[in-house]
Parts: structure tokens; sequence; C-alpha cells
């Protein structure tokens, strides 16, 4: 099936729960409001000083995308509707319809934020040496929102082949995104986030091209990306998103990279 012509994601713009972990690590969490621990996460909003990163973000949508977009699509959680609402007025872009999409929704990490610290170091050093499988304690493991992140692109192939579609959402569910349409494995995706093509930060804009950037040839899937986030005066390239294949003896030489602990079992 084809894909649109851009498939357009941005994360939410500053939190207040982005706001309340770097509060937490300065070891300054009694700062926090108690109500805002008793809040759902999908509830919480952006942090007032939100509204700064916006006009970056609005100049750099007009600029590239001035007629705007076929479909937007945006998260159930009320951070990145406040994200889409702010943009679009500073846009002045009052007709343009909005989906809410609960599929895109902020990964699940159960109850993972009412572990101690000691656990909650365990858990993020797990999630750090397996990233697709680990599970945050009754929540998502990142397998499961990179499924949602395909259902994302069955999606927009089926309706809106050739078309301009945006979405405002999460940060691990565009990592899941971008992990589907690169198909990574453990090992690559482990590599991506650490690069700076992997970086995260709120406002982050990764545009999907299907459209050959030099050529402007067409191609049945998103094969180019272009990383940019605005309010850091960031601006990227195209460049082909790289798909890594392999042969066995590649495969076999990341095999012998773990240690084999038992042998066969004696007859």
């Amino acid at each position: 099936m084809a894909m649109p012509r851009r498939l357009v994601c941005m994360r939410h713009f500053l939190s207040e729960g982005n706001l309340a972990k770097d509060l937490v690590k300065a070891g300054r969490g009694s700062e926090v409001p108690e109500e805002f621990w008793k809040t759902p996460d999908r509830e919480l909003r952006l942090a007032a000083d939100a509204i700064l990163q916006v006009p970056s973000t609005a100049d750099f949508i007009r600029r590239e995308y001035s007629t705007g977009f076929n479909r937007c699509f945006v998260a159930d959680h009320v951070r990145a509707q406040e994200s889409i609402v702010l943009l679009f007025e500073h846009l002045d872009w009052p007709r343009t319809e909005i989906f809410v999409d609960p599929m895109l929704g902020e990964r699940n990490w159960g109850k993972f934020n009412q572990l101690d610290s000691d656990l909650a170091a365990k858990g993020y050093a797990e999630r750090k040496r397996d990233p697709f499988h680990w599970n945050p304690g009754e929540g998502e493991p990142l397998l499961v929102t990179r499924i949602r992140a395909r259902i994302l692109l069955e999606r927009v192939s089926r309706e809106y082949p050739g078309k301009d579609v945006f979405v405002v959402c999460h940060g691990e569910l565009l990592e899941a995104l971008y992990s589907e349409i690169a198909h990574l494995g453990t090992e690559e995706f482990r590599k991506w986030r650490k690069s700076r093509w992997g970086r995260m930060d709120n406002g982050q804009i990764f545009e999907y091209s299907s459209i050959d950037p030099e050529t402007e040839e067409p191609n049945s899937a998103l094969r180019w990306i272009r990383s940019s986030c605005p309010q850091r005066d960031k601006f990227g390239d195209w460049r082909r998103i790289p798909r890594t294949r392999y042969t066995a003896p590649t495969l076999r030489a990341m095999v012998d990279q773990h240690p084999r602990f038992l042998d066969s079992v004696a007859k």
C-alpha cells in the first residue's frame, strides 16, 4: 500500500510531568504539589512555560506546510491536545479538523512510578539493556507500543496515500514509530536511541517522506526522514532511512557476542 506523501509527527511541548521529573531528579520533589501525584497521567497539562516553545515551531510548520495538512491526529492525553491547540491557534488554523485517537497515547508505565529509587534504578538499567521487551510492571513493553505505531502506519497508508498527515503524540510512541518504519531490531534501536538521530526533545518534529527530497520521485514507502527541534534552533537535513540487512555470517557475529552457559545435558 502507498504511504502518505509526508507523515509529520511532533512530540508534545514541555509538560508538567517533565518538570516534575526534573524536580525529583534535582532532589526537589517536595516542590511538586500533592494534587499532581493524585492526577491520572492522561489528565496532566503542559507547563506554563510551554507557550514559549510555540512560535518557533509554528514558524517552521508554516514555512514547510503553508497549505496545511490533509488530516491531523492527536493523542488522547491532555498535554498532547493542548500542544496542538496552542500550535494551531498560533498558526490561525481554527477550521482545521483534528481527530483524537487514544491509540496514540503515552506508553503505559503501570505502577513503575510508585517504585522506590533503588528498584526504579534497576528497572531503568533493564530498560536500557532490553528496551523492546522490558515491562515496567503492569505496564506496556515498548513492543506493544510498536504495535500501536504499526496500526497508525496501516491506517494512514489505507486512508491517506499521497497526502500530508500531521500527528501530535508522545516520545516513546515516536521511538516505536521510527523503529517500525526502519525495521529496527534491539541492537540497532539501542544504537539509534543513543545517537543524535534519536534525540527526542519536547516539540521535536520527525518528518517522514515517501518522496525523494532530491529527485522528487515517489516511493510507495516512507524512505526518508528529517528531524528538527525549532525552539532549539536545530534543523536537520533529509536523509534516507537506513535499514540493516543480515546474512547468516553477520547474525553469527552478533550471536557469538553472548556467552553460552550450559552444554548439552549428559545422557
